[in-house]
């Protein structure tokens, strides 16, 4: 019974295109196939924080925004009082406010990023600054802070 358990073994370790011994030893190949694992992608690091304009159909994902940052005539942040939405490195997300939101600006976060908006001194001015918390990465940019009917 034994060696039929040993030659099962043998043609079983042969189909996998490994010439071990019937010992249970391992060749060479065998191991290196095995314990080398496939090279993940490498992401960018910088890019973890990259805002994007939000999309037409990203508009829907926060009812009653009264505030938004606006940068070359295209929406970056939709915000109120109940959170915010932004496009980070492709991905739609969801941030909910660790404060106070109107028109002198807001503070935003999920589990992986903060987002910090502020109107600037002159009028029609405003920065927002997107933080990976995780990577540590940062992006500003200058734009525009406005609240409807919130001056």
């Amino acid at each position: 019974m034994r060696s039929l358990a040993i030659a099962s073994l043998s043609l079983a370790v042969a189909a996998c295109g490994g010439s071990g011994d019937a010992d249970g030893n391992a060749s060479r190949e065998q191991i290196e196939r095995l314990s080398t694992p496939e090279q993940n992608k490498v992401e960018d690091v910088s890019e973890t924080a990259r805002l994007q304009p939000l999309q037409q159909a990203d508009a829907g994902s926060l009812s009653g925004a009264s505030c938004r940052f606006i940068r070359e005539n295209r929406v970056y942040v939709l915000a109120s009082a109940e959170g915010a939405v932004a496009r980070l490195n492709d991905e739609l997300r969801t941030l909910v406010p660790a404060g106070p939101v109107g028109p002198t600006g807001g503070f935003f976060e999920d589990r992986q990023v903060s987002i910090s908006v502020g109107a600037g001194a002159a009028i029609g001015s405003g920065r927002v600054l997107v933080t990976n918390r995780r990577t540590g990465v940062q992006q500003q940019r200058l734009g525009i802070w406005n609240c409807e009917g919130r001056g």
